[in-house]
């Protein structure tokens, strides 16, 4: 696929999951053999059980897409997304082999409303 492709295949992917809350999408985009480098997921059933679990406060709707961008095989998501009430500015890497997301490296950092940086985040 081009990096065109996976950019476009990891938006979506953000938008059902995270968006639209359709969960049982993670079988539909990420491999069997899915590595997720945050520490407290382990692989897509674990991402699945974790989207009913902590992270089941995601806000239905629209994603925020601050900026999506690609390179080969890498998509580099940059966004806004409210957990539980609480803003996020959020940045995921996502790497895709044969039309599918096979690791995925995450940061979150909480936005408070008290940045001395008016740029902050975005």
């Amino acid at each position: 696929m081009t990096a065109a492709e996976n950019k476009e295949l990891a938006m979506k992917f953000f938008q059902e999951v995270f968006g639209d809350k359709k969960y049982d999408a993670v079988y539909t985009y990420l491999s069997e053999d899915f590595i997720h480098h945050n520490p407290d997921i382990i692989g897509r059933d674990g991402l699945r059980e974790a989207l009913d679990g902590p992270l089941n406060g995601f806000a239905k709707g629209p994603i925020d897409f601050r900026h999506v961008s690609a390179d080969g095989d890498l998509v580099w998501l940059h966004t806004r997304l409210v957990l539980d009430g609480e803003a996020y500015a959020v940045v995921d890497i996502l790497r895709f082999k044969d039309g599918k997301i096979v690791e995925n490296w995450d940061l979150l950092q909480p936005i408070t409303g008290k940045e001395k940086n008016p740029q902050a985040f975005f």
